[in-house]
């Protein structure tokens, strides 16, 4: 399954254990990075914490709902980080400026 950290619900894709689900999961990780978490587990009735889960028919489908989440992540970062990025040069200015006061 594919959850984006600190978000309701996630994308789950029903399959047998293997080493071709091992691959998988261990690729898509690599390329999505890790603000998407990729867990494998056997029962999800056990791992209430990540439901509702969203269940997808294959790997293609499942490949391509996790890269949206993985975006969805980057719309959210990216205005975050304009906003340190401009706190921290306004702080610089400020130090700047009054530091030979």
């Amino acid at each position: 399954m594919a959850k984006r950290m600190h978000k309701p619900g996630c994308i789950a894709l029903q399959t047998e254990p293997g080493e071709e689900m091992a691959k998988f999961a261990d690729r898509i990780q690599e390329r999505l990075g890790y603000d998407i978490e990729i867990i494998t587990i056997s029962r999800p009735t056990a791992y209430g914490e990540y439901e509702p889960y969203r269940f997808v028919s294959s790997y293609e489908e499942f490949e391509k709902e996790a890269s949206l989440l993985q975006k969805e992540s980057l719309v959210f970062r990216i205005p975050f980080m304009l906003y340190k990025v401009t706190c921290n040069l306004l702080l610089d200015i400020f130090m700047h400026t009054f530091a030979f006061l």
